[in-house]
This record gives structure tokens, sequence and C-alpha cells, in this order.
């Protein structure tokens, strides 16, 4: 066992990867690893259901991120700002879309939404911009596109399930 561990250890060395110091540090480890992976599959389900749904150069909202270095080395990141959503895009008639991807397997409900989420894009409606929610239900393998405005999540409001999704009259597409 003390091999492993010291090759395992001389093999994070040379990637320049902490060796976890607790069983606990290497799950948390494992699960952020596993939700980016989950992330990375909903950003194209999102934009694949974008631009089937006729959103013209849709093009992902990028976090800036404030790198942390200690004697040269990344010791971490941080958000520079938040992000009001994660998707931007033009209908062929010119109007702007803003639009934010939430993954899950059974429900989204209001506090899957940032607040400053909300605001953003009942701001871009308010304007003359089209806002939507991209509601990807992985256990069912299907996204929908829901107008921001009819999606319904307002505070302690109904969640968006599968089953209920469609009675909004919205697009989906199964992946």
């Amino acid at each position: 066992m003390l091999a492993v561990n010291l090759a395992l250890g001389a093999w994070l060395k040379s990637r320049r990867l902490a060796m976890p110091t607790s069983l606990e540090d290497a799950r948390k480890r494992i699960a952020a690893k596993m939700s980016q992976r989950k992330g990375t599959h909903g950003e194209s389900v999102a934009r694949l259901a974008l631009e089937r749904f006729g959103i013209k150069q849709v093009v992902r909202i990028e976090t800036g991120w404030r790198i942390k270095r200690i004697g040269g080395r990344v010791v971490g990141a941080t958000p520079m700002a938040k992000v009001t959503a994660d998707w931007r895009g033009l209908y062929d008639g010119g109007r702007s879309v803003l639009a934010e991807a939430k993954e899950r397997t059974d429900r989204i409900v209001w506090s899957d939404l940032e607040p400053h989420q909300h605001a953003a894009l009942r701001e871009h409606e308010l304007c003359g911009g089209a806002s939507f929610l991209v509601a990807i239900f992985s256990g069912v393998r299907r996204a929908y596109i829901i107008p921001y405005m009819l999606c319904g999540l307002e505070r302690g409001g109904p969640a968006i399930t599968p089953a209920t999704a469609p009675d909004l009259d919205v697009f989906w597409m199964a992946y």
C-alpha cells in the first residue's frame, strides 16, 4: 500500500497536482470532476437545442477567472464577475436571445437559478430581447427551450419536470 501511495504521489507531483490529504478530499475532487463532465455535456446539448430551435450565432458566455498563484504555481481561481446567462444568440430578424441552461435528472425549481440570473433574464425580456430557459432532463434524455416569462418559476411556484414541460407548448428535442 505504501508503494502505491508513493507512486501516486510521484505521479501527481509530476503533473503539479497535490496529493489528496484525506479520503473526503479525494471524494470531493472526484465529485467536482464528475460535475464538470456533466456540465460540459449539458453545454453541448443546450447549444444543439438552441441551434435546432433556429437561433443563429449561438455563443457561450464565458466566465472570467482571477488566477491565484504562489511561487509561480497556480493554487486557485475565483470568478471575476457573475455571468448573466449561459448563451447569447440572434433570431433571424436580429432579435437578441439570452438563454440559461440547467441540466437536472428530474426537476428544475426557482432556486436552481441565481437571483442575478433571474434579474438578467427578466430585464433582457423587458428590453425587447427573447429570454429562454433550456431545461435539460438527463433522466429522460430530453431538452426543452422554454420562454423565461412562460416557465412559471416564480418564487415558490411549481417545478418544471419532464411531465409538466410539454404542457408549456415549447420546443423540445430528444438526444
